[in-house]
């Protein structure tokens, strides 16, 4: 009696695991230049007035904190107009946020 005739097996193809999700580039921030953006010109005016900008771009902050930093530098004798203010801080909060 003759053996019934079997399938062959497909042969088992790997399969690559998912590829892992992207991570966002961090801007690298040079010491002592302020990022491009909307805003440079008065937080350069500004902040450069009294300080290097080498403290500036130091560290990054969240808004709340720059706000509570500009509002620092206000009562220190900084003068400016309320346009530049909120100018400064939304332009250093976007430039300079947490890293």
């Amino acid at each position: 009696m003759s053996a019934a005739p079997t399938k062959a097996t497909p042969p088992v193809q790997a399969v690559a695991p998912p590829a892992p999700a992207p991570q966002p580039v961090k801007a690298v921030v040079q010491p002592g230049v302020l990022p491009q953006g909307a805003g440079r010109n008065v937080a350069q005016r500004l902040c450069g007035t009294c300080h290097s900008l080498v403290l500036v771009t130091a560290k990054g902050h969240t808004e709340a904190e720059w706000d509570s930093i500009v509002a620092r530098m206000e009562s220190n004798g900084m003068q400016a107009s309320a346009d530049d203010i909120n100018t400064v801080i939304d332009y250093l909060s976007k430039a300079l946020p947490p890293r």
